[in-house]
C-alpha cells in the first residue's frame, strides 16, 4: 500500500508540474526513492535531488533527468536557502 501511495504523490506532482509549467522539481532524499520514483513519469523538468550522500546521489544520477547534489549542510532546506 505505501508504494501506492508513494506513486501517486509523485504522479500529482508531475501532473502539478506541468499544469505549472515549472523550471525545476526539487526533491529531498535520504534514499533516493522518491527521486527515482518522480522521474519514471518523465517530467518536462529537471528534478534535483537533494541528500546528504554520496552514494545515494550516485544513485540518483542513473534515473532520467535527476540532477543529484550532496548538501554540505545538516538540514538541505538551509542550503538552498543560500
Amino acid at each position: 500500500m505505501k508504494k501506492q501511495i508513494d506513486d501517486v504523490i509523485c504522479s500529482c506532482a508531475i501532473t502539478a508540474s506541468l499544469d505549472l509549467d515549472v523550471c525545476l522539481i526539487i526533491v529531498f532524499t535520504r534514499t533516493g526513492r522518491t527521486a527515482v520514483t518522480v522521474s519514471k513519469y518523465r517530467p518536462r523538468a529537471p528534478v534535483l535531488a537533494l541528500t546528504r550522500s554520496e552514494a545515494v546521489a550516485m544513485y540518483c544520477s542513473l534515473g532520467y533527468g535527476i540532477l543529484p547534489y550532496v548538501a554540505r549542510s545538516a538540514d538541505p532546506e538551509e542550503q538552498l536557502k543560500e
